[in-house]
């Protein structure tokens, strides 16, 4: 069976937006609305609904104040309705299953984890694309 191809950052969090303003728009709220129920800036929510995620704790409330939960929009945006492959791969779907069941200590060490491998990530990037470090390779 060949491997799905790997999402792109923009693809998720344009799909995570569009979930995200399907559901305000249900509800016939403003982004005003999103913030006074308890979630992000109303700036906050304009930037993400156009795609520029915030950092979890941000698209967590964003998402509760919608009365969603973070499952519910990752689902949606690993298979939006009408997609026919999925966003995510089958080992990033898992991981969503695992975050789901996970009680409260279990999120916030999957979320610790996801930070210090993007962190890690971010400092791997940065030392094959700078020049000095370049030339060691």
């Amino acid at each position: 069976m060949p491997k799905p191809p790997d999402p792109t950052a923009d693809a998720i969090a344009q799909a995570v937006a569009e979930c995200l303003k399907a559901r305000r728009e249900e509800l016939d709220w403003s982004a005003t609305d999103v913030q006074e129920h308890g979630g992000p800036t109303y700036h906050t929510v304009l930037k993400t609904e156009a795609g520029q995620l915030p950092k979890l704790a941000l698209l967590e409330r964003h998402v509760t104040a919608l009365g969603l939960s973070l499952k519910a929009v990752l689902a949606a945006a690993v298979a939006p309705p009408g997609r026919e492959t999925p966003l995510f791969s089958r080992d990033a779907s898992e991981v969503a299953r695992i975050f789901d069941q996970a009680g409260p200590s279990g999120q916030a060490a999957l979320r610790e984890m996801a930070r210090v491998l993007d962190l890690a990530g971010r400092r791997r990037r940065l030392a094959l694309t700078h020049p000095l470090h370049r030339r060691a390779l």
